[in-house]
């Protein structure tokens, strides 16, 4: 979906969900909303920036109180769409509780849906837009609407985009940081791994090599007796080293003369056998 907005080269393009996020946008469409992305919280959202960013929102909407109550009865329209929208729930109790502006517009339960007409705005870099506006929902995602805001050819608002855009070409907006709130981060997703998706896609890459596993035998060596042991902590460091060198090679000596040991019960075990076999070869010759 990236790719078609981006392939709008002449207006604002932009994808919004019922919760007045803007999900993507192309690169004038970000122009254009650059105020709404002053604040850090992403992804931005209409309704919060006209009712919690009023000063600047009144500044961007020359005609504020028709933004506002347009605002609200498109929310209170979603509501009906979708009581159980957590997302939207969230969305209207925190502006009820942060806005008496919100609050006294959403008890008069207007609504409203536009999908055409004209938007003004006034800009701070390029001064007055007065744009239409299409709107469509994308049938493969529900819920979610693409806007596209052109202007007249040969007005002044179409200079005043073209000047709007060689402007975003020098600037950076900040499209998806990642403070965003949870309840849009199912339509984040979507539109990061493709509008179409329901799920991330598989991440692709070798999967490591299984280790074998080595036995070494391990020969228990004999448990230090009290005086091997080593001194407390609190005790010269020298001494320690010196008397834990002492006791390493005790300990290799015992080993040492335990396997010596062994071999000499196998050499007497080896002329026993050998004894016994010289033996019985004498019995056979009688």
């Amino acid at each position: 979906m990236q790719f078609a907005l981006d392939a709008i080269t002449d207006a604002p393009a932009f994808v919004r969900n019922a919760r007045m996020d803007i999900l993507a946008a192309n690169k004038l469409g970000l122009a254009l909303h650059s105020e709404m992305y002053v604040n850090p919280v992403r992804p931005a959202n209409y309704a919060r920036f006209i009712f919690l960013d009023e000063e600047r929102a009144r500044r961007f909407f020359p005609d504020w109180e028709l933004a506002a109550n347009n605002m609200v009865a498109i929310l209170r329209t979603e509501a009906g769409r979708d009581p159980f929208d957590r997302g939207l729930s969230d969305l209207v109790g925190e502006l009820s509780t942060r806005s008496d502006e919100f609050r006294t517009r959403w008890a008069a339960h207007n609504v409203r849906r536009h999908y055409s007409g004209f938007k003004h705005f006034h800009h701070p870099v390029v001064g007055e837009l007065r744009l239409l506006f299409e709107a469509m929902e994308l049938s493969a995602d529900t819920g979610l609407s693409l806007f596209i805001y052109p202007a007249e050819p040969g007005s002044p608002s179409a200079d005043a985009l073209r000047l709007l855009a060689s402007w975003a070409a020098t600037q950076e907006v900040a499209e998806q940081p990642q403070a965003a709130p949870t309840a849009g981060g199912r339509d984040r997703n979507r539109l990061a791994y493709g509008l179409g998706s329901r799920r991330p896609p598989r991440r692709l890459g070798r999967r490591p090599l299984p280790t074998a596993a080595v036995v070494v035998p391990v020969r228990r060596l004999p448990a230090l007796s009290g005086s091997e042991r080593l001194p407390a902590s609190g005790s010269n460091s020298s001494a320690r080293r010196n008397l834990s060198c002492e006791t390493s090679l005790a300990r290799s000596a015992a080993f040492c003369l335990s396997a010596a040991s062994r071999c000499k019960r196998s050499a007497s075990l080896s002329a026993r056998a050998a004894s016994a076999a010289a033996r019985a070869a004498s019995a056979l010759r009688s």
